[in-house]
């Protein structure tokens, strides 16, 4: 088995184990209950990253080309990073989860354009 064989099955290992019903995720809490978590990512097949930013899109905004702002409870960010791992080449490509805190997006800055979203009037049903 190859190194790379080896990493892949180390990988895929550590990643049932994250979307075990029963494993604890990282909660960085916003006033609604969900978490804000930016994702970023870096894929190097065209298609692959099209359709990860289409999925990304539906879950949060897009603030930069490979980077999504998103707000979600526990079963969506499971059910997203499930999908994202289904597409992504996991010897190539490389997608990162930072969870941050109310104290943290309340002081979100931004130099040149762009908003930092506020979903208080959105409702998760």
């Amino acid at each position: 088995m190859s190194n790379g064989s080896r990493l892949t099955a180390h990988v895929q290992r550590l990643t049932k184990k994250s979307i075990d019903k029963n494993a604890k995720l990282p909660h960085a809490v916003t006033s609604l209950g969900l978490m804000f978590i930016t994702i970023s990512y870096d894929i190097t097949d065209n298609r692959r990253r099209q359709r990860l930013a289409k999925m990304l899109s539906n879950y949060g905004h897009r603030v930069q080309k490979s980077v999504f702002e998103c707000r979600l409870d526990d079963r969506q960010y499971l059910k997203l990073k499930k999908g994202i791992e289904e597409i992504i080449d996991w010897d190539d490509d490389s997608v990162r989860y930072y969870f941050l805190c109310q104290h943290c997006t309340d002081n979100i800055e931004i130099s040149g354009w762009g908003v930092v979203r506020d979903d208080e009037d959105v409702i998760v049903v």
